[in-house]
């Protein structure tokens, strides 16, 4: 008799708003380097998670002047975390 045995893993959906302010390294921060007010930030994180679009072109240009690992998919779509 075999027994098996799944490995079960927890996968996490990190949306594209965290992805931004994870990698500026915090809300305050984000707001600061994009030009943005914090509470501006913060609600793209409780509505839904997305970075409006005005915001996204920002995020990249600035992103890549402080040479910060952010990509255009996480950006759009965010990324997913075992």
């Amino acid at each position: 008799m075999y027994k098996i045995y799944l490995m079960t893993t927890s996968i996490k959906k990190v949306r594209p708003a965290e992805c931004v302010i994870i990698a500026f390294g915090g809300l305050t921060r984000t707001a600061k380097i994009l030009g943005y007010r914090p509470d501006a930030v913060r609600k793209w994180v409780t509505r839904k998670g997305f970075v409006p679009t005005n915001a996204q072109e920002i995020a990249l240009i600035k992103s890549r002047e402080l040479n910060i690992n952010l990509t255009a998919e996480e950006l759009i779509l965010g990324r997913y975390e075992q």
